[in-house]
């Protein structure tokens, strides 16, 4: 087998070099299982292995395995279900308090409540927990004067990725408000800003890039106007998980994933880091640090039963100087509220109707 072992000499130091170099963590997976392949095939039949041959075919089987597993092939051993991508980028859901009339002075929307959700997710079931949605079946029962909206962006990262980056989505938001914001009386109504984990960054960067907007442009003076922010788990310093959601998108990158967001949200991310102080900036002129609700998860996240660590810690989730109040649910709980008794829900409509109450 002297082509294994040429292999060996000419291939490996290339493949070991492309091993640490990578920037990618596919590339990186991908020589190192073709090397260690290689190595272990010329082990196999160059050299006696009487004793260890079960075990090193058992490695060559696993190394083929996993090439096979990351290699095109995947399109045809996972099926692919169509993913429903043609919702509003922003649904109203309610344009006018529930049971309103003239007579009860309650008809007129005096604030805009804007909804986002978080990475991958979708404004159909970010919201929900089990049968109920809280922005579609308990908000609008609370005959509150506001117009609810949910902003629906793709930041699908597992597979059909698309190119777009944070600050695209948030240029897709001021648009998305501009389109609804028509009149000068709903250009100049107050609003409040709800995200979820990575909906949050995405409610900044709107914010920020609105800054420089010229006159006569989607989000010009928006920030006259933001009434409250609340934050769901929004991960203001990064998230550690993103090495998991690294791993996974090995299995996507045939399919189109992608981890550029991912990168966004990673601990030390420098342009994480600078959105934030961008931001800083535009709540001193704006809304100013009291209107700031972040809430961060009081649960972690478990394996088998076995309680781990946090999606987002809470130094992550909270902005120094802001409302806090810790939610004891995991993550992904944070935002789904099983009724209008749900302590977390009156806490978040409580403050809703403090806001409504200072525009009065």
């Amino acid at each position: 087998m002297a082509v294994l072992s040429f292999l060996v000499v000419t291939a490996g130091p290339y493949l070991a070099w492309q091993t640490v170099i990578s920037s990618a963590i596919f590339d990186r997976v991908w020589n190192f299982a073709l090397l260690t392949l290689l190595v272990l095939a010329t082990v196999l039949f160059n050299f006696s292995t009487k004793g260890y041959t079960i075990y090193i075919s058992g490695l060559i089987f696993l190394n083929l395995s996993a090439l096979l597993v990351l290699s095109p092939a995947q399109n045809m051993l996972f099926s692919r279900k169509p993913k429903d991508r043609n919702l509003e980028s922003l649904e109203i859901i309610r344009s006018e308090p529930e049971g309103s009339s003239e007579q009860d002075g309650q008809k007129e929307i005096l604030i805009d409540i804007v909804a986002v959700h978080g990475l991958a997710s979708n404004a159909k079931t970010t919201w929900k927990h089990g049968k109920h949605d809280w922005l579609r079946d308990f908000l609008p029962q609370e005959n509150i004067p506001a117009r609810i909206m949910a902003f629906n962006h793709n930041t699908a990262w597992e597979s059909d990725a698309l190119t777009k980056t944070l600050y695209d989505h948030g240029n897709d938001l001021l648009r998305a408000l501009d389109r609804v914001r028509l009149t000068p009386e709903e250009q100049k109504r107050p609003i409040v800003f709800i995200g979820h984990s990575f909906g949050g960054l995405i409610i900044k960067q709107a914010l920020v890039s609105s800054e420089h907007v010229r006159e006569g442009n989607p989000g010009h003076g928006l920030r006259n106007y933001v009434k409250g922010l609340i934050f769901l788990g929004v991960p203001h310093k990064g998230s550690s998980f993103t090495i998991g959601g690294e791993m996974v998108s090995l299995l996507g990158r045939w399919k189109g994933s992608s981890i550029q967001l991912l990168e966004m949200i990673k601990r030390g991310s420098e342009l994480n880091r600078i959105l934030h102080q961008n931001f800083m900036r535009f709540v001193q002129r704006s809304c100013q640090l009291g209107n700031i609700v972040c809430v961060f998860e009081a649960v972690k996240e478990s394996v088998f039963g076995v309680p781990l660590t946090h999606v987002v810690e809470r130094e992550s989730a909270v902005i120094d100087g802001c409302d806090e109040i810790g939610f004891e649910s995991q993550h992904r709980g944070l935002q789904k509220y099983k009724s209008r008794k749900d302590e977390r829900y009156q806490f978040i409509l409580g403050r809703i109707r403090c806001w409504v109450e200072e525009i009065k």
